[in-house]
């Protein structure tokens, strides 16, 4: 739908999940950097592909979400960035209002043990997730989270007249990536300077997301056009001539 939308589309799976190669090390430097080289490869094969690289834009679900605007923060090339079900501070995640998120710590463990198959998380992510729930604010958790929360990356992303636009959407039964948290993160990303598009869904965590990823229209889901207004997005930030508009309210399905 994208690619007859007049988009150049890439796909890649992160490091440690699926079939790809090393392990998860939570959206930290090691993924922004393979992310990074994907943009190489973008603007490598820009002229076989017909792409434009002056109008590239990050989009994901879930950590997917997370790791599009941490690379928008470190790369100056992404002009827009579209997360969904993601994340902008990643100790709120698994102990906001110090309440630790027990059930999505053992979800999140599980999803990278080799006996699941979809991941291979790295031994040094558990001890810091663990620390997290602890309530430890040691000098080194803090600056681990830190690395690895859009949050602290603001001046990155929409400072120095960047003011990078960004799309956020996540669900109201969420219980990993909470809505009040993504409006928190709606409000460090708009007092920043970025230009910000937030809505909220019905369901649970990437339940809006689904029918798209599963090749549906949003016409199957009437109650969350979600991917439309995706589209809509990216039409109005990347595509040449086209004014980016004032970013609406908040918006409930």
């Amino acid at each position: 739908e994208w690619a007859a939308a007049g988009y150049v589309v890439l796909m890649y799976v992160a490091r440690g999940w699926w079939e790809s190669e090393g392990e998860v090390t939570a959206a930290g430097p090691l993924e922004v950097d393979d992310a990074r080289r994907v943009l190489d490869t973008v603007e490598t094969r820009a002229s076989d592909w017909h792409a434009d690289p002056s109008r590239i834009a990050t989009a994901g679900v879930s950590y997917g979400g997370g790791l599009a605007v941490l690379t928008a923060a470190a790369d100056s090339r992404v002009t827009a960035a579209v997360s969904l079900s993601g994340w902008g501070n990643i100790n709120r995640a698994l102990a906001g209002q110090g309440a630790p998120n027990l059930f999505w710590y053992e979800v999140l463990k599980l999803s990278g043990s080799p006996w699941v198959g979809m991941g291979r998380l790295s031994k040094s992510v558990s001890p810091h997730f663990r620390a997290i729930l602890a309530g430890n604010r040691s000098e080194e958790v803090v600056g681990w989270c830190r690395t690895r929360s859009p949050e602290a990356h603001l001046q990155d992303l929409c400072g120095g007249g960047r003011a990078t636009p960004v799309l956020l959407s996540n669900n109201a039964e969420d219980r990993l990536f909470a809505p009040d948290a993504a409006l928190l993160y709606r409000q460090a990303l708009h007092g920043a300077g970025c230009r910000v598009e937030t809505m909220i869904h019905e369901g649970i965590h990437a339940m809006a997301e689904l029918p798209g990823m599963l090749g549906f229209s949003d016409a199957v889901a009437t109650s969350s056009p979600l991917w439309s207004r995706v589209l809509a997005f990216l039409d109005a930030n990347l595509k040449p001539g086209a004014a980016p508009p004032p970013p609406p309210p908040p918006a409930l399905s």
